[in-house]
C-alpha cells in the first residue's frame, strides 16, 4: 500500500503481498465502504458486473501499458487525497478501513499474479528486484498519478521485500512505510539468499525446491490449485515449509480448523481462481531470481524512510534462526534508522493482515495519520 500527503490516498501492492507493476502487471479491486463501493471478491460478481456497478461510485478502472504488457488497476477515492498502495484481495479489510477514513485506495496485482498480463514467465531474469520495483514506479505510481511526489506504502511478504528495496532505490517516492511479516535483510556480500537457506535448512526447504524451472509446478499439479493454496495459507508450524522430492504437499501438516477460521471457502476459491488462470510459475520465479547479483552497489545501504514493522508471533519468517535477535536488537535499527516501532501480534501467524484485520487496520492508521 502507498499513501500520500494530508488529503489521503491508498495504493495497494501485495504478498498479499499480491500488482500494478511496470510490465503490465496490475489490477485493483473494489471494496465496500460507507460510499457504497462494492467488493466483488466477496460478492462473487463477474468483472463485467464490477465494471457496470462501479460506474458513478468512485471506483475507476485503469489500463496502463508498459514494456508491451497491460496493467489493469482500479482506484477508490479522490485523487486529491493521500495515496496508499497495497495488493488486491489480501488487503480487502485494510482498504475498506482506510477508504472510510478518507484515503484514496489503489489495489494492484504483482507481476505474474492475478489479472496481470504480459509477464515474461519464461525469463527468470525479468523477475529481479529491479524489475519488481520498476513495476511499482512506472506502472503504478507514474501511471496512476504522475504529479504525486510520494506515497505511503503498506506491504506484506514479497510485497514487503519489494517495498524495502523501493525505499532503498527511490526513498523520494515513499512518505512512510508499514511493512508486515518480512523484516529488512541487508545484502550478504559472501552468500546469496538461496545459498544461505540451503546452508540453514538443506535441499528440501521450499526456496531450494522452487529453483528448478517446472519441477515444483509438476509436483503441485496433481493436488490442484485450491489444495496447494490451503496448505500455504493455513500453515502454522514452528519451522519452515519443506517439500521433499516426490512428496508434494503431503509433507506439510494440515492446520487445525480453528486456527484458519479467518479463511473462508469463498476466499480460498478466489485465490485458487487467480492461480488457475496464471499458474504458479510467475510467483515462483520471484524465488528463482533471488541468486541474481544485481544490487551489490547497495551493500551496507540503509532504508531511510519512516517505518513501522509488524509481524505475527507464529510467522515462519519471525522464527528463522537469528531473526528475532536482529529485529529486537540494534541491528534492525541500524539498517533502518527511521524505524519507529516493532509490533509482534500475539497468537497470529504469517497472514496477519487477514487473520487479525482490526488490529492491523488500527496499527496502520495510527502510524500514517502522523504524517
Amino acid at each position: 500500500m502507498m499513501y500520500n500527503g494530508k488529503s489521503r490516498h491508498i495504493r495497494w501492492r501485495h504478498n498479499t503481498v499480491r500488482e500494478l507493476l511496470s510490465s503490465g502487471i496490475i489490477t485493483i479491486d473494489y471494496v465496500k465502504s460507507k460510499d457504497n463501493v462494492l467488493d466483488p471478491l466477496t460478492k462473487g460478481l463477474s468483472r463485467e458486473g464490477m465494471e457496470r456497478i462501479s460506474k458513478g461510485m468512485g471506483v475507476r478502472p485503469r489500463m496502463s501499458q508498459h514494456g508491451g504488457n497491460s496493467t489493469l488497476s482500479q482506484e477508490l477515492g479522490s485523487r486529491r487525497s493521500n495515496k496508499v498502495v497495497s495488493d488486491r484481495y489480501s488487503w480487502r479489510h485494510q482498504m475498506v478501513y482506510l477508504a472510510e477514513r478518507g484515503y484514496h485506495a489503489v489495489a494492484p496485482d504483482l507481476r505474474g499474479y492475478g489479472d496481470t498480463t504480459g509477464a515474461p514467465v519464461n525469463d527468470i531474469s525479468k523477475f529481479s528486484l529491479f524489475h519488481l520495483v520498476g513495476d511499482l514506479i512506472t506502472a503504478l505510481l507514474e501511471a496512476i498519478d504522475p504529479n504525486e511526489d510520494n506515497v505511503f506504502v503498506v506491504a506484506h511478504d514479497w510485497g514487503a521485500i519489494i517495498a524495502w528495496h523501493l525505499c532503498l532505490f527511490r526513498p523520494d517516492k515513499v512518505k512512510a512505510l508499514v511493512n508486515l511479516s518480512v523484516h529488512f535483510s541487508p545484502r550478504n556480500p559472501h552468500m546469496n539468499w538461496v545459498e544461505w537457506f540451503k546452508a540453514l535448512y538443506g535441499e528440501d526447504h521450499y526456496i531450494l525446491r522452487f529453483q528448478v524451472p517446472g519441477e515444483i509446478e509438476a509436483e503441485f499439479s496433481p493436488y490442484g490449485v485450491k489444495a496447494v493454496h490451503k496448505k500455504f495459507l493455513t500453515f502454522r508450524g514452528p519451522g519452515p515449509f519443506y517439500f521433499p522430492k516426490g512428496k508434494g504437499i503431503d509433507a506439510v501438516p494440515d492446520a487445525p480448523a480453528a486456527l484458519s477460521s479467518w479463511l473462508s471457502e469463498e476466499g480460498l476459491d478466489y485465490f485458487a481462481s487467480k492461480f488457475e488462470k496464471t499458474g504458479f510459475t510467475g510467483p515462483v520465479n520471484y524465488y528463482r531470481a533471488l541468486p541474481l547479483e544485481l544490487i551489490a552497489s547497495w551493500t551496507g545501504a540503509q532504508v531511510k524512510v519512516p517505518t513501522k514493522f509488524i509481524v505475527g508471533e507464529f510467522d515462519l519468517v519471525y522464527r528463522i534462526p537469528r531473526a528475532k535477535e536482529y529485529i529486537h536488537s540494534d541491528g534492525f535499527k541500524k539498517d533502518v534508522p527511521l524505524l519507529e516501532e516493532v509490533v509482534v501480534v500475539e497468537g497470529a501467524a504469517h497472514f496477519v493482515n487477514q487473520e487479525r484485520p482490526d488490529e492491523i487496520n488500527k496499527h496502520i492508521y495510527d502510524f500514517i495519520q502522523k504524517f
